[in-house]
């Protein structure tokens, strides 16, 4: 979803559908699939931007948001979209997970993406947030409100601060809303393991993968939301969160200056230190002071 009204609909639908066949694991004839069968070829510059950053993602985790998770998802059942996931019968056995090949031997050269034996590559996460980014930057090129939603990730550019874009976050248990931020820049993304889930092998399997185990993720976070300059970090980050659990999480967070909200299975709400500054109510009283400043 995007909004810009200068802007045909056609315009963005372009842009995402070339997105998407450069980089869908859903396609066979996709970019990313023909690398993941060729081993090593030389790419264009959006799949070339988009192993870089996922790189860049995987060093920033310390490894826990990597690029290298193709065969790990399909060992649980996800090689199609989630659409097509919900059509199946669970009558297949969840697959002994596979070791997460090391994400530091995918090699980026001149052009030239090799992948090790093995390594089935995965851009998704990060091609999200990539993306919200990439349709930020054209349509606000003439200085144009723009808010762009890829999957849950959110990018926003406002170009008068104090008339910031009203973003909502949902209750992963309720059907209210959790909280209303103002965001003027930036984005915002939030990961959950309730909305992706399916059965397999007479168990409820997730999408978010651990490459530390290979299996869906055990933790007690059930959602996070996370803001950043950079919509590739906020999604990252936000799975760092539901990775590490929420006491981890909390701390590393903190240590990163970035705001966050988590919720965990049991309903607890665990805010980061940022996390107020860009509330919604927060936003709306600080600029009531500008405007009616006390004598």
């Amino acid at each position: 979803m995007t909004s810009n009204r200068s802007f045909a609909p056609e315009v963005v639908v372009a842009h995402v559908e070339a997105w998407e066949q450069a980089l869908s694991r859903f396609r066979p004839t996709s970019e990313l699939m023909q690398l993941n069968r060729q081993r090593q070829m030389r790419v264009t510059p959006t799949l070339h931007q988009l192993v870089v950053a996922s790189l860049a993602a995987a060093t920033w985790t310390n490894g826990l948001v990597v690029p290298s998770l193709g065969q790990a998802m399909r060992d649980i059942g996800y090689d199609c979209t989630f659409a097509d996931i919900g059509t199946r019968t669970d009558d297949v056995s969840l697959a002994t997970p596979s070791v997460v090949p090391a994400w530091r031997d995918i090699k980026v050269q001149a052009g030239t993406v090799t992948l090790p034996p093995h390594l089935m590559l995965d851009v998704a996460g990060v091609a999200k947030g990539w993306m919200a980014m990439q349709l930020v930057a054209l349509l606000s090129r003439d200085g144009a409100a723009v808010v762009a939603e890829i999957g849950g990730d959110v990018a926003v550019h406002a170009p008068n601060p104090a008339d910031p874009w009203l973003i909502t976050v949902e209750h992963p248990h309720t059907t209210g809303v959790l909280a209303e931020i103002a965001l003027s820049r930036g984005a915002v993304a939030t990961s959950s393991v309730l909305k992706r889930r399916w059965r397999r092998g007479g168990r409820v399997v997730h999408h978010l993968i651990d490459p530390r185990t290979g299996l869906p993720a055990q933790s007690d976070v059930a959602t996070a939301t996370v803001i950043a300059d950079d919509a590739v970090y906020a999604e990252a980050a936000a799975k760092v969160a539901i990775l590490r659990g929420s006491a981890d999480a909390l701390s590393w967070l903190d240590a990163q200056a970035l705001p966050a909200l988590l919720v965990t299975h049991a309903g607890t709400v665990v805010e980061s230190r940022r996390w107020h500054e860009f509330l919604w109510h927060d936003h709306q009283e600080a600029t009531q002071m500008i405007k009616e400043p006390s004598l």
